[in-house]
C-alpha cells in the first residue's frame, strides 16, 4: 500500500465539495481501525500518473525493477533525494493533462523506500494554502518558460 498523505474526514468532505475532476473513490481511501465503525481518516492516493519529469529537472534515473518498470530519479551529487528544497518542473504537455491530484512517473527517495511525488492543481494548491497557511507545498514550474526566458512561472 502507498499512503501519501492522511487527511481528516472533514477535510476530505471540503475537498469533494470544492469539486474534483476525478471520482472521489479513486483519490481518497478510507483508513479504518478495529475500534471504530467509521474511517478515522482518508489516505490521498492519486491515480493519474504524469509524463516523466526527470529530463526537464536534470535528474539521473535508474530502472529499479524491469518487471514493474519502477524508475528511480535522483541527483548525481546526492543520490538520496532529487531536488530537496528546489521547485519541480513539468512540461506544457503535462500541464495540459494535469488533474487535481497527480503523481510523478518517477519514484524518489532512498533506495529501500521509494515513493512518487504528489503534484496538485492550482485549485487544490490555493485551497490548501488558504486553509492551512503554514502548509509546505513546493512550487511546480513550467519547464518551457524557464528555458526560454530564464524565468520561473508558477502554475
Amino acid at each position: 500500500d502507498w499512503y501519501f498523505y492522511a487527511i481528516s474526514p472533514d477535510l476530505k468532505k471540503e475537498l469533494v465539495e470544492l469539486g474534483l475532476d476525478d471520482d472521489e473513490e479513486k483519490i481518497f481511501r478510507p483508513v479504518w481501525t478495529r475500534k471504530h465503525d467509521f474511517p478515522i481518516c482518508y489516505s490521498i492516493e492519486p491515480q493519474h500518473i504524469l509524463k516523466p519529469i526527470a529530463k526537464v529537472n536534470n535528474f539521473e534515473t535508474e530502472i529499479i525493477c524491469d518487471k514493474c518498470n519502477v524508475v528511480w530519479a535522483y541527483h548525481k551529487e546526492n543520490e538520496v533525494e532529487a531536488g530537496i528544497g528546489k521547485p519541480l518542473y513539468i512540461t506544457q504537455e503535462s500541464l495540459s493533462i494535469l488533474h487535481d491530484f497527480n503523481v510523478t512517473y518517477e519514484f524518489f527517495g532512498p533506495g529501500g523506500y521509494l515513493i512518487r511525488k504528489v503534484i496538485v492543481s492550482k485549485k487544490i494548491h490555493d485551497f490548501i494554502i488558504n486553509k492551512y497557511p503554514r502548509a509546505e507545498i513546493r512550487p511546480v514550474l513550467l519547464a518551457e518558460d524557464n528555458q526560454q526566458n530564464n524565468q520561473e512561472t508558477v502554475l
